[in-house]
């Protein structure tokens, strides 16, 4: 499908921006951050729900604290306690100049700072998105980061890369757009106008460098788009400089790089248990059970179990193998480690006469599995 046709009833939107191009020498480019906005409040007269992902709130902490010499001007903090301590000085700066931003279109702004944790915890997940929706109803821009102050994930590695992702996965967003400080992702000293598939040798080329303000570099915003195609999600890194850059990807316009979404699509469920979910446990099957769950699509039943490892409750989420040792998939249990246990190569009516009781006739209903294609 072409992108015109893909991008003809976008609705939902993601917009990540990154710290290079919010910044300029550790302070807020208010000249970019304007001209971000009026794009956004375009859109929003257009009736499309949007979550702005915003990287930026370290270095602005930093460039604040070296204006006022509190720290030296030469150098980055390299102590997880100082980028910490920076973030927390440079969201509220970030956050007060979006608001003043956004005032001037009458649009709310909502914060969101997020951790991993709440992407693996199933309730904080779903009380989050309720919340962006219900943002959305109120006409509110929300603007997403990482709660830096108490999770490490973002400074470390992906400069809000893969919180984005997250993000586009939660909302069902139709289209990522990462803006960045150069016109998209190169390959032998080319510029890809489109990526039908993230092969190794794309992913190879993607690199791991970032600058000294934006840590995230090629590779993670590739992970991030490889992650959301498979998931049937549009991605377009681009110039975050280019004029009216966000309009003019949405008319359809060859600009950076374009990378088309799967054909298949996952439940916002699976999306979850694929990309947020973390596993607390692991479930090893028999090879008659990978065929009932990779081919013919059944649910996981007692009878396919052949041991178990870890400790976990009922809705908690684990992994599925096989006796190699190969991940087949992941899922929802409906009965703890300590009762699979007793019921692993039973069959189903004994769960009762087992337990005492019976909660449901499988360990992993199918809609609450997701299989991944390494297993197939």
């Amino acid at each position: 499908m072409e992108r015109t046709e893909q991008l003809k009833n976008v609705k939902r939107i993601v917009i990540k921006i990154g710290s290079s191009s919010l910044t300029h020498n550790g302070r807020l480019n208010k000249r970019k951050i304007n001209r971000l906005v009026h794009s956004i409040a375009v859109l929003m007269r257009e009736d499309i729900h949007l979550v702005l992902v915003s990287s930026g709130a370290v270095s602005s902490g930093i460039g604040e604290l070296q204006s006022m010499h509190r720290i030296k001007k030469t150098g980055y903090p390299t102590k997880i306690s100082e980028k910490q301590a920076a973030a927390s000085i440079g969201q509220s700066l970030l956050m007060h100049y979006y608001a003043s931003s956004f005032r001037r279109y009458t649009i709310p702004v909502g914060q969101i700072l997020l951790t991993e944790n709440d992407f693996e915890n199933r309730e904080h997940y779903l009380n989050i998105r309720n919340t962006l929706c219900r943002l959305f109803d109120y006409g509110t821009i929300p603007i997403v980061n990482e709660n830096d102050t108490v999770g490490i994930t973002e400074i470390l590695f992906g400069d809000n890369d893969t919180l984005a992702a997250l993000v586009a996965d939660m909302i069902q967003a139709d289209i990522l757009i990462v803006l960045t400080d150069i016109d998209g992702f190169y390959m032998n000293g080319e510029l890809q106008y489109e990526l039908h598939h993230i092969t190794d040798e794309v992913e190879q080329a993607a690199g791991s460098t970032g600058s000294s303000m934006s840590r995230g570099g090629m590779m993670s915003k590739i992970a991030a788009a490889k992650q959301l195609a498979e998931h049937g999600t549009i991605t377009v890194i681009a110039n975050s400089n280019t004029p009216n850059v966000i309009q003019r990807i949405l008319s359809g316009e060859v600009l950076g790089t374009y990378i088309h979404p799967s054909d298949e699509s996952l439940s916002c469920r699976k999306r979850w248990l694929k990309a947020g979910a973390k596993s607390k446990g692991k479930i090893i099957i028999d090879a008659g059970a990978v065929t009932a769950l990779c081919q013919k699509k059944k649910s996981l039943l007692p009878s396919g179990i052949i041991s178990i490892e870890g400790s976990f409750e009922t809705g908690m989420v684990v992994d599925i193998t096989n006796q190699e040792g190969v991940r087949i998939g992941r899922g929802l249990v409906n009965y703890s480690s300590a009762e699979i246990e007793r019921l692993r190569g039973k069959k189903t009516f004994d769960i009762e006469h087992i337990l005492g009781y019976k909660r449901d006739d499988e360990i992993i209903l199918r809609d609450n599995i997701i299989i991944f294609k390494e297993g197939v």
